[in-house]
């Protein structure tokens, strides 16, 4: 479904969290529900932070990993179909990161799980790493670099705003959504990089904008797929 915001165009999954609906829904199989899994001595409830950022696309958890290094711990894996997803806290910041593998089968679900820390955040800020290939525009000379980072409704400094029709997808489309019809503080920013990968060109604008975010990061990538190396 597609809905368009003061501060973009987004692709979001329906559910009813985060809108009301006055048709009649279809009775759904039972099914056993995603769940979030907690680790030892993590608090199992949504807590406050200075800032919930979401990150999704392919190799998520390894980007995070990397450029946070040893400042994170792990609050809880998030259930994807191809590898396990993570929420983070910043050891010595209120700050809260989750990685999320590209999941569009569960994002419905994946993303009501999430929304509890997303309302109790001060800000929201979500970020896609996608393939540049579906980028859209007539002038195409801004996405011609390796990687390009643009922004919905974003509040820094030197990032263009993403212009229609591009429109991003998945779980950070729908917090995105939710936290805009609430009038929560949210802004998006889409990472446009070579078959949607990070490597260690690309991760440059990446780490730069977690700095500027107010994370401490590296820009060292682990990087080891030499098959997306630029011929």
């Amino acid at each position: 479904m597609s809905c368009l915001m003061d501060f973009g165009e987004v692709n979001i999954p329906s559910s009813s969290a985060y809108w009301d609906c006055d048709e009649d829904e279809p009775a759904q199989e039972n099914t056993t529900k995603l769940q979030l899994t907690f680790e030892a001595g993590q608090p199992e409830k949504a807590v406050d932070s200075q800032l919930f950022l979401i990150v999704e696309g392919l190799d998520a958890v390894k980007l995070i990993e990397s450029v946070l290094l040893d400042t994170t711990e792990k609050i809880c894996s998030i259930p994807t179909v191809e590898s396990k997803s993570w929420l983070y806290k910043l050891k010595e910041k209120n700050i809260l990161v989750a990685a999320l593998e590209k999941d569009l089968t569960n994002s419905g679900e994946i993303t009501e799980l999430l929304l509890p820390y997303a309302q109790k955040a001060q800000q929201v800020v979500t970020l896609t790493i996608t393939n540049k290939i579906y980028y859209k525009s007539e002038d195409l000379g801004d996405i011609s670099k390796e990687s390009s980072l643009l922004g919905i409704n974003s509040k820094l400094q030197g990032i263009e705003e993403l212009q229609p029709p591009n429109f991003i997808t998945g779980v950070v489309a729908g917090i995105a959504s939710w936290c805009s019809n609430k009038s929560l503080a949210v802004s998006s920013y889409v990472a446009y990089t070579h078959k949607g990968k990070v490597d260690v060109v690309s991760v440059e604008p990446i780490a730069k904008l977690l700095q500027q975010l107010g994370l401490s990061c590296s820009t060292f990538y682990n990087f080891t797929d030499v098959s997306s190396c630029y011929s």
